[in-house]
């Protein structure tokens, strides 16, 4: 499971994290809350990867001067006696306990060295180097969830009628085909695009591609998602179809690995920054005026 999101601040901005990790003599002492952390109570898990910043204030060490300087990434041992699983999280009332999300706390969970990834202070880029791939595995699922659920449209159409035709046949329904027809080829081709971009650059050189279908394919699945819930009527809107969950699950995208206004940032500020660097024979945009 992975222990960042923490339930006392706003996590989309990771220099707010006030899980810490605390040196010590012989090792480390991990310490604060995580939630959202996907998989943390299913009995099957063995192992938490966790985001923290370091604490250097208990032995008088100096402090990163970086605003990602202090942030580690460790790995912990489960069960553990001194890791306490709070709650699971039920997502817009969906309870998949004991696989789904949980609120966990760690109560001065000891560690060694080799519980480290990348040392001290390299979690910022451990953390990116791992979200980059996995935003573009989330738009690709978004993709298939979208392309079942304009299928259950396209169904639906072809089987009810209403006013002596069937749905099909009525024109705010053929719209809604038509824009869900786009909307589903759009998410489809900006996501093989971007993993294509990976494949040639790699995730750093990628990364406003990445930003940019973290925004855009939720948005547009979602619509292909709320044109089928409207095309089913009640059906749309509980348990008997996929719709209901599929929305739950969508809405959720737009806040999980990043809400929306996240990326679009990053993506404003590296396209201001390419543009500067043409403007400036290859130099950077100074600090000043951006941070990433």
């Amino acid at each position: 499971t992975f222990l960042m999101t923490e339930p006392n601040v706003a996590s989309s901005d990771p220099t707010n994290l006030q899980t810490t990790l605390q040196t010590q003599r012989d090792g480390y002492v991990l310490t604060g809350k995580k939630w959202w952390s996907t998989g943390a109570m299913d009995p099957r898990c063995r192992v938490g990867i966790c985001v923290a910043k370091m604490d250097y204030n208990s032995n008088n060490k100096k402090s990163s001067s970086s605003l990602h300087g202090k942030h580690t990434i460790v790995l912990v041992p489960l069960p553990h006696p001194n890791v306490r699983m709070v709650r699971p999280l039920s997502v817009f009332g969906y309870d998949d306990a004991p696989f789904g999300h949980a609120e966990v706390e760690l109560n001065h969970v000891p560690l060694s060295k080799e519980h480290l990834i990348g040392g001290e202070g390299s979690g910022f880029q451990v953390s990116q180097a791992r979200l980059g791939p996995g935003r573009i595995h989330h738009c690709m699922r978004a993709v298939g969830i979208a392309q079942r659920c304009y299928d259950l449209m396209l169904e639906r159409s072809m089987s009810r009628k209403t006013f002596g035709k069937y749905l099909w046949q009525h024109g705010s329904l053929q719209k809604d085909i038509a824009d869900s027809f786009a909307d589903l080829q759009s998410a489809r081709l900006l996501t093989l695009h971007c993993a294509h971009q990976m494949d040639m650059v790699g995730p750093k050189q990628a990364r406003q591609h990445i930003s940019s279908i973290k925004v855009a394919v939720p948005n547009l699945v979602m619509q292909v998602i709320d044109r089928a819930v409207q095309a089913h009527g009640g059906a749309g809107v509980c348990e008997d179809t996929i719709l209901a969950s599929a929305w739950a699950n969508m809405r959720t995208l737009r806040i999980a690995d990043g809400p929306d206004e996240v990326h679009r940032r990053s993506v404003a500020l590296l396209e201001i920054k390419r543009l500067y660097r043409q403007r400036n024979d290859g130099r950077e945009l100074p600090k000043v005026h951006s941070r990433l």
